[in-house]
Formats: structure tokens, sequence, C-alpha cells
């Protein structure tokens, strides 16, 4: 899939980008380090830096580990970030599976009070957090206020109808 996804990646002004298609891996546990390593083997180089965004000097130069780690900092940033595409207009999810998903989303307060995006108990949210992980790797440095004036598309504007045939049989676990 990433070498056929691959031949429509755009670089700067436009440009078929030489790199390919860039991946984001979570990294928890081993999965993570597997699956990034067997892409590395095909030639596949092209990975997410996860850089300290919650130091005070944020330098993408400095980072070292490649994937995206999930801790008590980075997914709410990531969730936060990516809640913020979708209602502003700057990404629009056209995956059934992330569309389903999403209409089971909620926003959930813990003990201590802290607000949370997650699935309602039962759920799943595991395209939304790759969807947001995807979104993140290649907007991770934009100045989101250059962005309130700006949306990828007109909320007037008419979209194709969701086409859901193909995940109509899920698979329950």
């Amino acid at each position: 899939m990433a070498a056929w996804y691959g031949q429509y990646t755009e670089g700067k002004a436009g440009t078929k980008d030489p790199r390919g298609v860039k991946f984001c891996i979570e990294q928890r546990e081993r999965y993570g380090d597997d699956c990034q390593f067997q892409l590395k083997l095909m030639g596949f180089y092209y990975h997410h830096l996860f850089i300290r965004y919650d130091d005070k000097k944020v330098d993408p130069h400095k980072a070292s580990k490649h994937g995206w780690f999930s801790n008590v900092w980075s997914v709410p940033m990531l969730l936060n970030r990516f809640e913020d595409a979708i209602m502003g207009g700057w990404l629009k999810v056209n995956s059934p599976m992330a569309v389903r998903e999403l209409s089971t989303w909620v926003r959930k307060l813990s003990a201590s009070g802290k607000s949370k995006l997650e699935h309602e108990t039962g759920q799943h949210d595991d395209c939304l957090r790759a969807l947001a992980m995807a979104y993140f790797t290649r907007h991770s440095h934009d100045v989101l206020v250059n962005r309130q004036t700006a949306k990828y598309a007109s909320n007037h504007e008419k979209q194709p109808p969701l086409n859901e045939e193909w995940c109509a049989n899920t698979i329950t676990l």
C-alpha cells in the first residue's frame, strides 16, 4: 500500500516527494518497533520523528526516535489538534470506519477533573487515532492562528455520499 500511495505523495511546490509516504507508527510495547523495522527493511525510511513538544525550546533537529510515543502529554495534544482540524474544516474524514468511530467518540472527565477524548465503553477509536497521527505528522509545526482563516473545503460544498458497503461486515474480536 505504501508503494502505491507513494506515487501520489506531494512535496514542496506540488512536486512528487522523493521520500514517498511518511509513516507515523505508534510505539507502544514492541509491536510498533517490529512494524517500523520491517518497513525500513523494505526501503521505507521516511518516518515521523518524535519531538519533545513539551520542552521549553522545541528543536526538530534534536529528534532521534522514529514513531509516535503515546504518553500522558502527547495523546491529549494529538487528539485535541485532531479535533481542531475536524471542527475547523482543515481535515475531511471520508473513511466509513472513522466516521462510525466519530459517532461514539466523546469527551470524558477523569476523577481528577481532566478532560480527555476517547471512545464510549465497548467501542473503538483505532481508526481515529491512526488518522490523528497521520494528520499530526504532516501538520505538527503549523501555526494554528494562521489556520483560523483557512479551510480545506467550504461548509457549503456538496460532498459525495459516503459509501459504507465495503465495511458493512465488521469483525468483532
